[in-house]
C-alpha cells in the first residue's frame, strides 16, 4: 500500500521544521529526489540508501515508523510518484 496525501504531508511538514530558513528540508527533499533517481536508474542500494539517510535526518524514521516503512517498503516501481510527492 503506498502512502496517502496525509502521509505525504507528515514527511513534507517534517522537511518544513527541519530549518526556519528551510535550506535542510530542501537538501533532503533534493536527497529523497535523487533517490528515487538511483533507484530507477538501477542502482536500488544507493537509492534506498539516500532516501532513508533523508527521513531518518529529520528524525522520520522514529515519529512516524508506520508511514517510513510505508516508503521505504513500497520504492519499486514509484520511483516517479515518490519524487513528485516529496
Amino acid at each position: 500500500m503506498l502512502p496517502d496525501k496525509e502521509e505525504w504531508k507528515s514527511l513534507n511538514e517534517k522537511f518544513d521544521k527541519a530549518d526556519p530558513s528551510d535550506r535542510i528540508g530542501s537538501a533532503m527533499r533534493d536527497l529523497c529526489g535523487l533517490g528515487c533517481y538511483l533507484h530507477f536508474i538501477g542502482f536500488p542500494t544507493a537509492g534506498r540508501k539516500s532516501i532513508d539517510a533523508a527521513m531518518k535526518a529529520v528524525g522520520f524514521d522514529k515519529t512516524d515508523r508506520i508511514i517510513f516503512k510505508k516508503i521505504t517498503g513500497n520504492l519499486t516501481g514509484n520511483e516517479k510518484a515518490y519524487s513528485d510527492n516529496i
